[in-house]
């Protein structure tokens, strides 16, 4: 089903552009651009999509190459003692 939405501007040849695609395919022209944008955003989610994935790999490659400067040893059972030697602050939840 089809409704009627505003009115676009576009420029005169993006028209022709358009008409000609609409009689090439035979289709009508409303048809011509919900394809055209479904197309587009599709291209773009894709784009988004390999633009996260090299990000994620150059941050698990920094965070590999992340070294602590010295060992820092950690004993569960001795958590708390470690935590109560800490001085108090004012913060409050």
């Amino acid at each position: 089903m089809y409704y009627m939405y505003r009115a676009v501007n576009i420029s005169e040849e993006t028209y022709k552009q358009l008409q000609r695609l609409a009689m090439q395919l035979n289709k009508p022209k409303a048809q011509v651009v919900e394809v055209l944008v479904k197309e587009y955003g599709e291209g773009r989610k894709e784009q988004e999509k390999e633009k996260l994935e090299k990000f994620n790999k150059e941050m698990e490659a920094k965070m590999k190459a992340l070294k602590l400067s010295k060992k820092i040893p950690f004993d569960p059972d001795t958590m708390d003692e470690d935590f109560a030697a800490l001085a108090d602050t004012d913060w409050t939840p």
